[in-house]
């Protein structure tokens, strides 16, 4: 491909889709239920149960029907559960060769069922069991067919090298990213149990909102040829009030603590929200001054703006990855830098650009820096325009900064060039 051809295409995709041609502001939905207040109201009501009811309450109590947990013996159906139902699972375990016999094996569990709830019990899969319920995703199997390779290990390194495989390898992966993933150790739960807890957040592009989750992943050992595995997954965006109350049940009937914490999870969301919109999604990070949003952004570029609006306040900052666009392989090893500048701005405007100056910037955050600072003319007016150009080890990196005339200088803290020399003064690669 010849130099022509890669300035056209540079120059294309950074004017139209950078310089104000079409890039609307993509609006974020922030929104975790939050359970809090509602939990908190009945640990009020609770309390004020006198200690003399509760005496009562204990003599009444008919030894018969005590709260069952995974793994004892069955002792009948169970109401003291709101949102849990008793459910019979049976899995295929081998064949009797001598007797042609099936072997079978079948466990009393409990699991999420209410009038919203889906489940699906001893499904394609025999020996599964399925269930969502306010935001909280229940997944059961007997000897999951990832763990059954390793039955011979112990339970814990058998547990991980599960959710390694989950969370890791690309062909299980639930999502393409688990951003902000943070794993806790393997800790015991119980008798020959063990358990792990991961959160994350992730941006669901279908519904245009940000998600935080967390999973607990709980391994017994139930007898010596049976293994069972519980997945239980809460996703913040579709929690409600009634959730905490179905994770207390499901935390006493399987005797494994599921780690949701609903503040905690709120401020790891929030956090997420904060990074991406200050530049994790793009590749520098930099803390742009109060009011300036994100605009638009892909895998490949972000826009900021003063409102997230650059029609309106005249101006705006793009920070480009020409490794993610796969343009970088095409861009000529050895050249000069301020030269191929020259040449994609021209061919980028398809004229002489007004006032065209380039210049090197030396080190900057994006690496050896060549800029080219220029004037482009259209139907809203002139438009002073920086262009930097960074290559730092194989990555080559790209800002664009616009900042029409008709703006008044005093309307911002500092001028958009301001802001962009800052940027490579203090901005620092994601990938670092």
């Amino acid at each position: 491909m010849n130099r022509k051809t890669v300035g056209l295409r540079i120059g294309v995709l950074l004017f139209l889709c950078v310089l104000l041609a079409g890039c609307g502001p993509m609006e974020q939905v922030r929104n975790v239920a939050n359970a809090t207040a509602e939990k908190t109201g009945k640990d009020t009501k609770k309390e004020e149960t006198s200690e003399e009811e509760d005496l009562e309450a204990e003599e009444e109590e008919d030894p018969a029907v005590q709260a069952p947990v995974f793994g004892m013996e069955d002792i009948g159906d169970y109401g003291g559960f709101r949102y849990l139902q008793k459910e019979m699972l049976t899995a295929y375990m081998d064949e009797d060769k001598e007797n042609g016999r099936v072997k079978r094996k079948t466990v009393t569990l409990y699991i999420p069922q209410w009038e919203k709830s889906w489940y699906v019990i001893n499904g394609e899969m025999p020996g599964t069991a399925w269930a969502d319920l306010f935001g909280v995703t229940f997944d059961f199997s007997i000897n999951h067919y990832l763990l059954m390779e390793e039955k011979e290990a112990p339970l814990e390194e058998m547990l991980q090298k599960y959710v390694n495989c989950i969370y890791y390898e690309e062909e299980y992966a639930a999502h393409e990213e688990y951003g902000d993933l943070e794993m806790t150790d393997v800790r015991p739960a119980g008798e020959n149990a063990c358990a792990i807890t991961a959160e994350y957040c992730f941006y669901d592009d279908l519904e245009e909102e940000y998600h935080v989750c967390c999973r607990t992943t709980y391994l017994r050992e139930l007898e010596s040829d049976i293994l069972v595995l519980l997945d239980v997954t809460v996703d913040g965006q579709e929690s409600t009030p009634e959730t905490p109350e179905l994770l207390e049940e499901l935390e006493a009937f399987y005797e494994v603590d599921l780690g949701w914490d609903t503040e905690e999870m709120q401020e790891k969301l929030n956090h997420y929200i904060e990074e991406s919109e200050a530049g994790f999604s793009s590749v520098v990070k930099f803390d742009f001054p109060e009011g300036w949003e994100i605009e638009y952004e892909d895998e490949e570029i972000v826009v900021y703006a003063p409102g997230g609006n650059s029609d309106g306040a005249g101006c705006g900052i793009a920070i480009g990855d020409l490794s993610a666009l796969a343009l970088d392989e095409m861009l000529p090893d050895g050249e000069n830098d301020e030269e191929l500048l020259r040449m994609i701005v021209n061919e980028g405007i398809g004229e002489e650009a007004d006032n065209l100056t380039v210049r090197s910037c030396g080190e900057t955050c994006i690496g050896d820096t060549a800029a080219a600072e220029f004037c482009v003319t259209d139907g809203d007016g002139t438009a002073d325009c920086g262009l930097y150009l960074g290559r730092k080890g194989d990555d080559t990196y790209i800002i664009l900064a616009m900042q029409y005339q008709w703006l008044e200088m005093d309307t911002f803290e500092m001028d958009t060039f301001e802001l962009a020399e800052e940027l490579l003064e203090k901005g620092r690669i994601v990938s670092e």
